[in-house]
């Protein structure tokens, strides 16, 4: 489970049906040479590969958090990603993850905790309107400084 507001992840234990473990995902709270430094805040979405590794957003860093589930939960890596990462999604082989990465329009491919490719999401140029259209006419004002 994805704790938003205190940059945290809870693993949970759905046979037990209790909290098995909490880890903090910034890089202080493991390292403290590293204290203050950027990453894993404000996670927001996870998907869970098998019952080994979890892929967790952290739009606020622009980064792919990735931990390993097996025996201690602790963090594998830190996949930086270009836009803000949001929702996440393994393909049925779960050997590719998709990320909708937001303020860029594309949508990053990972595959061994690396980005492999991106891809626009965006409609072609000739399906949107005119820019010129689009774009509203400010009010002219009498005295107005142009």
């Amino acid at each position: 489970m994805a704790n938003f507001y205190n940059d945290s992840v809870s693993v949970l234990g759905l046979k037990a049906r209790r909290k098995m473990s909490e880890i903090d995902l910034r890089p202080g709270a493991t390292d403290p040479a590293k204290t203050g430094v950027a990453g894993g805040e404000y996670c927001y979405w996870i998907a869970i590969r098998q019952d080994d590794k979890a892929y967790i957003s952290s739009p606020r860093d622009r980064e792919i958090v990735v931990l390993q589930l097996a025996g201690n939960v602790s963090v594998a890596a830190r996949i930086p990603v270009r836009g803000l990462p949001n929702r996440l999604l393994l393909n049925r082989a779960q050997n590719r993850l998709f990320t909708a990465l937001d303020n860029s329009d594309t949508v990053a491919v990972i595959d061994r905790d690396r980005v492999i490719a991106t891809f626009d999401v965006t409609a072609p140029a000739g399906l949107l309107p005119s820019r010129q259209r689009s774009q509203r006419r400010q009010p002219e004002f009498p005295g107005a400084l142009t």
